[in-house]
């Protein structure tokens, strides 16, 4: 692990010496990610709430032709419910562990207008995950309990974390297209500390998505109130393949 943040800080001093394009830097991990990124159109308040204070004025505008249906007054929320396998550093990939996602996507973080993906919380099942998260990417992990406990080989969509969030899924044909999903999973991501990176998918060698619809409750403090709220959600379904670069000042994409 400390060879690991060693490296990071070697990355950062690249980047910050000569804004070296993200895309060219080495690969930090890899894995093959089991997934269901799910879209609801939440109020902007809700949104607001899952935000730090100083970035909940800078959520930039969605494009109407990206989010079918949003309304004046809706936020997009990226929600990330699955499980990866065989992650880590190139060679060193060999962990499988549930993992789920809430996430504000088009914060303008660096205020130049460029949109990012901000990780309010991640759940995760293995501690050595909770534990590098925090440590390489400052990022809000915590372990959690999952149902199902692998659902690579779950006979449904449907996931549950354990006083959080439950989700119940059916195929459909909503209208948000895949390119939406492709998007906002290949924004530049940043957590509670000072710097980003990025995860790149390979949906070329990918098989095609399912396109699935849903409903879930989100529960205190997730929820924006004192309550469970219930959103409406709009997924996308794939088995792919992943890198993550960074971490490194979040400059380097503006």
């Amino acid at each position: 692990m400390l060879w690991r943040f060693a490296a990071s800080l070697a990355l950062i001093r690249i980047v910050q010496a000569s804004l070296v394009d993200p895309s060219t830097l080495p690969v930090a991990i890899v894995g093959t990610y089991n997934v269901t990124f799910a879209i609801a159109y939440v109020p902007n308040d809700l949104a607001k709430s899952l935000l730090p204070a100083s970035y909940q004025n800078s959520v930039l505008p969605a494009n109407a032709t990206m989010f079918p249906g949003l309304q004046p007054g809706q936020t997009p929320l990226l929600l990330e419910l699955g499980r990866e396998a065989n992650a880590g550093p190139p060679g060193l990939n060999m962990l499988s562990f549930q993992e789920a996602k809430i996430e504000v996507p088009l914060v303008d973080r660096t205020g130049n207008g460029v949109p990012f993906l901000y990780k309010r919380i991640i759940f995760v099942d293995n501690y050595v995950d909770v534990i590098g998260s925090w440590l390489e990417y400052s990022l809000n992990t915590t372990f959690a309990t999952f149902n199902p406990a692998n659902s690579s080989q779950a006979p449904s969509f449907d996931y549950t974390i354990q006083g959080v969030i439950s989700s119940i899924f059916s195929t459909a044909t909503h209208s948000v297209p895949l390119e939406t999903f492709k998007y906002l999973a290949h924004l530049p991501w940043f957590g509670d500390g000072l710097l980003c990176a990025q995860h790149t998918y390979n949906w070329e060698d990918a098989p095609s998505p399912v396109k699935i619809e849903g409903s879930a409750t989100l529960l205190p403090p997730y929820s924006g109130g004192s309550g469970g709220t219930t959103i409406t959600l709009y997924a996308v379904q794939p088995v792919v393949s992943f890198q993550i670069r960074g971490p490194f000042p979040c400059s380097a994409w503006t």
